[in-house]
């Protein structure tokens, strides 16, 4: 459970308490080696089923007879969903482009270089690689920006058919923004690389109100499915669930 003891006014003033923050090159090379390690090992799948589910589902809707699967991954780290979605779904042609910090994405296309799987620094350099988008799949990433509200308007202006939020904290609350602190080791999944020295890590993370994220992705599409995940918050002592949400079908509204 991630916790969030201190509240700032802004997303600036959490950052100056935070150092690099997720910035940090040692978390690139954690996520990097991390990513590597489990493509390697596939099969033998790392899965989330709360989330990997909604994904594959929305990469199988999205499939059309000679034409690749275009995603734009906000957040995806080195490419972990890439890798993980071409095991789910085998014989799937995918272009996917994963939009990260200038830190993680030069470590991540440093580690791999594959057909059809690109590292950006911009949502819209991401839908250019791409020559637009059937999904936007953005799990565990939107809270960390520095201005989420910003961001998810940029997030729904390709107007993509299928759009997932992933591990996203359904919050009940008014705006808050926090610092949360974790071990390096927690970060991405699989076992710690061997040489890096462990550390505890701080970044802002900012939650929205519930109230004024749905409704404003709602008006883009007419059919919604959510899944809980085993993702939880704990924010000024109330505990906030996380949830999976695929939307899909042009709205009507």
């Amino acid at each position: 459970m991630a916790t969030i003891t201190e509240t700032y006014p802004t997303h600036q003033d959490a950052m100056a308490a935070c150092g690099a923050g997720y910035h940090a090159d040692d978390i690139a090379a954690v996520i990097a080696l991390r990513t590597k390690a489990i493509a390697q090992g596939l099969p033998g799948l790392y899965v989330h089923p709360d989330y990997w589910a909604m994904l594959a589902m929305a990469v199988g809707m999205a499939r059309q007879p000679a034409t690749p699967v275009r995603v734009l991954d906000f957040g995806g780290g080195c490419g972990l969903h890439y890798h993980c979605i071409k095991a789910l779904v085998p014989g799937v042609a995918l272009r996917w482009s994963v939009v990260e910090t200038p830190t993680m994405a030069a470590r991540a296309a440093a580690t791999f270089q594959e057909d059809g799987l690109t590292f950006v620094t911009s949502i819209e350099d991401g839908v250019r690689t791409l020559g637009g988008c059937d999904i936007v799949h953005a799990s565990g990433s939107l809270p960390y920006v520095a201005d989420p509200e910003e961001t998810l308007r940029h997030l729904l202006a390709p107007a993509s058919p299928f759009f997932i939020l992933a591990r996203f904290p359904v919050y009940g609350g008014s705006r808050c923004v926090g610092v949360q602190t974790s071990l390096l080791s927690q970060n991405g999944p699989g076992p710690m690389p061997p040489g890096i020295p462990d550390r505890e890590v701080r970044y802002p993370v900012t939650f929205l109100p519930e109230a004024d994220v749905m409704p404003a992705i709602a008006s883009r599409y007419g059919r919604r499915e959510e899944v809980p995940t085993t993702t939880w918050y704990a924010v000024k002592g109330t505990q906030v669930k996380g949830s999976t949400f695929l939307f899909y079908g042009q709205s009507n509204r």
